[in-house]
């Protein structure tokens, strides 16, 4: 039993590849404590979404129930020292653990996080009878509080803000400049101060005159000239462009000037010619001058983008106050301000339960908010060496894929110096993917190094290749194909032709796969969720057309079964209703 021992007590940091058997592990720890006599409300095991929660209750079930029926199931809970158990130990816990089910924590962060606020809603300023608004009532509420943040205050001032936001005189939507500022900073506007936003300073540009003044002292003769005594066409060429640059203010081509950037580089030759010291020496004044003018103006874009913010997050915050309303956002900021900090027994007592195993899945996205609220939990049970008080986190920086909300992997690489005790565990060996999908992900991610096209980016690339560990086939008796093909769309057109050249390109290569194998399964991944329905579009022109699932986050209206059936409600309640009957008939 050492081994069962150790799995229970060793806090483990795994870092585990696609199909390498995350939940295999942690629903064996799971089971582990379990059969040790753990009780179920006092194991906490989080994922991010409520099918993979799902699925690690199901696979905890569905273990038990093949360790209850199967010797080579209890055999393969011994071999990796989960539990040594006898079939009527395995009945025995299966049924004890079907009788808690409702006590099993075994949810998303989200969830975990709304059940600690509705014991607290007093506490942290909120209506006890608050509920969670889902996304089309959030997202009537934001629109309101837009419209209200642009009435308020000076018209003029309003416009100010606008045009800063842009960088520009107004010529877009003003309402939709600032959804998109509220889309794009908003989160950041909630976890940061004001100081946070106007950190930059810059000293004062200088006027016109000076700069002319600074131009006028380079004498006529200063620039080089060829050895035959002609002048440098090159030379006088970007030195006409620097003069007009500087008439013009326009300081965006003044530093991506040739001349300029070598000036700045510290490169003393252009065009293989010395660099005069005079003009060096204006230049040096004329970079310094496109320096506090774009930073100058990057800051007061900031300042304006924050005003709009809190403008907005006032209102924002108003409405959703006088409809007794959060968002699972609203619940983590509230925690992760510190309002219950120093109270964990109380959570604990609120609660009914104490968290004694922390089981935390696909780590790698995990926002600094969530990690604040989660970070004293993981401190308590890591506190207690030696004893069955397990911390378990598993990720892969490779798939982190909730940036977009938040989620920061680089909080993975942490833990290990926060907490030494760590076992840090790579598991490179994936049941999912056939050797040749392996070797390609291998040859692709493990060589970036020699990438041309990421080469301005060294930094980056060699914090990632310090990170890849090679990837390792199980089953290497299984054959695979992979084929890497690029659009041939025409380089020069608009994004989003380029995007709907591609969508048709890969509708027609799916086309070509389903007649060579009808039967196959096919997955068609894309980026963004409103490219799915465009996907599905391309496929449903298609001559057959091929039909899709859908899964991909779209919404359930964007079924064609979906839309007949509210077509036919529609009718239901208005059978004039011509438009509802014309999408029933056809």
């Amino acid at each position: 039993m050492s081994g069962v021992a150790d799995l229970l007590t060793q806090p483990e940091l795994i870092r585990a590849s696609a199909g390498a058997g995350k939940t295999f592990q942690l629903t064996g720890r799971v089971i582990g404590l379990l059969a040790a006599g753990e009780v179920p409300q006092q194991i906490l095991a989080t994922t991010f979404t409520r099918k993979a929660a799902g699925e690690i209750r199901d696979r905890v079930l569905e273990r038990l129930a093949d360790a209850a029926l199967s010797e080579t199931a209890r055999d393969l809970l011994r071999k990796h020292g989960v539990a040594d158990l006898s079939a009527t130990e395995a009945v025995e816990l299966l049924r004890r653990l079907i009788n808690d089910m409702h006590l099993l924590q075994f949810c998303t962060l989200d969830s975990f996080f709304v059940s600690i606020v509705r014991c607290f809603a007093l506490d942290l300023g909120q209506s006890a009878t608050w509920r969670l608004i889902d996304a089309t009532e959030d997202a009537q509420m934001r629109t309101e509080a837009i419209a209200a943040a642009l009435q308020d205050g000076d018209r003029d001032r309003t416009y100010e803000l606008i045009r800063l936001l842009s960088g520009a005189p107004a010529a877009r939507s003003v309402q939709e400049q600032v959804v998109q500022a509220v889309k794009n900073f908003y989160g950041l506007f909630r976890e940061t101060n004001q100081a946070a936003w106007h950190w930059l300073t810059v000293g004062r540009p200088l006027k016109q005159e000076k700069l002319a003044s600074l131009l006028a002292a380079v004498p006529g003769d200063a620039l080089p000239t060829n050895k035959d005594g002609s002048p440098a066409k090159r030379w006088h060429t970007a030195w006409d462009k620097v003069q007009q640059f500087v008439a013009d203010e326009n300081w965006e081509a003044f530093v991506g000037e040739g001349l300029v950037r070598k000036v700045v580089e510290g490169d003393p030759l252009y065009d293989s010619k010395q660099l005069p010291p005079v003009i060096a020496q204006v230049l040096e004044q004329l970079a310094e001058q496109a320096r506090r003018v774009l930073l100058g103006r990057l800051a007061a874009r900031t300042g304006a983008t924050y005003e709009l913010l809190e403008r907005f997050d006032r209102h924002y915050t108003v409405l959703k106050r006088q409809a007794g309303a959060l968002t699972f956002t609203d619940v983590t900021q509230l925690l992760a301000e510190g309002a219950l900090e120093g109270r964990l027994n109380e959570i604990y007592y609120r609660l009914d339960s104490r968290t004694s195993h922390l089981l935390l899945d696909e780590f790698q996205d995990t926002s600094l908010s969530q990690w604040k609220v989660l970070e004293p939990i993981a401190d308590e049970v890591l506190a207690a060496a030696g004893e069955i008080r397990k911390f378990f986190c598993v990720g892969d920086v490779k798939q982190a894929i909730y940036g977009w909300r938040g989620g920061v992997a680089e909080i993975f690489a942490t833990l290990r110096a926060r907490w030494p005790q760590l076992e840090d565990r790579p598991i490179t060996e994936t049941y999912r993917c056939r050797p040749q999908i392996v070797e390609t992900v291998n040859q692709v991610f493990g060589n970036l190094t020699a990438s041309q096209v990421l080469s301005e980016y060294p930094l980056v690339v060699s914090a990632w290749h310090e990170q890849f560990d090679l990837h390792i086939a199980a089953n290497e008796d299984q054959r695979g194909f992979v084929q890497l093909v690029a659009s041939d769309a025409d380089p020069q057109l608009r994004p989003k032709e380029m995007a709907a050249f591609t969508v048709t390109a890969a509708a027609a290569q799916v086309a070509a796969i389903h007649r060579e194998q009808p039967t196959a399964e096919i997955g068609v991944l894309v980026r963004t969720n409103a490219a799915v329905a465009e996907v599905i579009y391309r496929l449903g022109q298609l001559d057959p057309p091929i039909h899709a699932s859908e899964e991909g986050g779209n919404p359930l209206t964007d079924s064609p079964a979906v839309g007949t059936v509210l077509a036919l409600l529609r009718m239901a309640d208005h059978p004039a209703d011509q438009v509802a009957r014309y999408r029933v008939l056809h």
